[in-house]
């Protein structure tokens, strides 16, 4: 039980942090010896708590009253194709773009967006879920045609 314990805090950990997010945390799991369904979990678990702390760090700038007016103005500025597409689709944005550039940038630009928390929640943690199935998967994939 404690070294399952270890293993989970390690993959949350991995998970965590930026950049190497569920792409390492899931291979890391697995080479670690966990289940599939434990990797995926974990991992999940722990690029998902990046999420509601760039909530919280990002209403804690607000307060501040220059940081404050810098976002405000950032939030009104014109955007432009990009900018826009994210604006009126913000949460396809969150869906597609989580995966591709991780889940703090993602939470960064969608608070500056005006995301509501919840959607911003609900959203990143299904993309995370799903692209972390999709890695354990190819993973699993991976391991079958190189080792039959």
């Amino acid at each position: 039980m404690i070294e399952y314990i270890g293993k989970a805090a390690a993959v949350w950990f991995i998970g965590f942090f930026p950049y190497f997010e569920v792409y390492l945390a899931v291979p890391a799991a697995i080479a670690m010896g966990m289940d599939y369904p434990s990797a995926v979990i974990w991992s999940t678990l722990g690029n998902f708590t990046a999420i509601p702390l760039v909530i919280y760090l990002h209403r804690q700038l607000e307060r501040v009253k220059w940081i404050g007016r810098w976002l405000e103005k950032l939030r009104l500025r014109p955007l432009g194709r990009l900018g826009y597409f994210a604006k009126a689709y913000s949460n396809l944005f969150v869906l597609l773009a989580t995966p591709v550039v991780g889940a703090w940038v993602v939470a960064a630009i969608a608070r500056v967006l005006d995301v509501t928390p919840g959607r911003l929640l609900a959203y990143s943690f299904i993309s995370i879920l799903l692209y972390a199935v999709a890695t354990s998967l190819m993973v699993n994939l991976g391991i079958r045609l190189i080792f039959g």
